[in-house]
């Protein structure tokens, strides 16, 4: 089972994106960004996801503070939609903390979330 904590902007609505994508194969939490991260680093969670207005500033802020930022990556930003090649090369190279758009929060959670299943197989 994939564990996430999410947080940030419209976190609930994350949150339910990401049980929509994976059903019984994830466990979700929202949290505040920095109890989100601590989840992380302290491996209570697998995967950070957040959301705000740019996809990277508070989406990431505390999570790059906590968890290094070659561990975050930006997957979707203003007029930037969420891409599986991108997502794969950043989970690939190490990533587990996602920062995203409120506006694609759906498309966003959805994509990371079926791949990581499909990774985890």
């Amino acid at each position: 089972m994939l564990r996430f904590a999410v947080a940030g902007l419209n976190k609930e609505q994350l949150a339910q994106a990401i049980k929509a994508a994976g059903g019984n194969r994830v466990s979700v939490i929202a949290t505040s960004d920095m109890e989100a991260a601590m989840l992380v680093k302290t491996s209570q969670a697998d995967y950070y996801l957040g959301a705000c207005n740019t996809g990277g500033g508070a989406a990431l802020a505390m999570a790059i503070g906590i968890l290094g930022i070659t561990r975050c990556a930006t997957i979707a930003s203003n007029g930037v939609l969420p891409d599986a090649a991108a997502i794969r090369e950043h989970i690939d190279a190490g990533v587990v903390a996602f920062g995203v758009t409120v506006e694609s929060i759906e498309a966003a959670a959805t994509l990371v979330t079926q791949i990581l299943i499909e990774q985890q197989g």
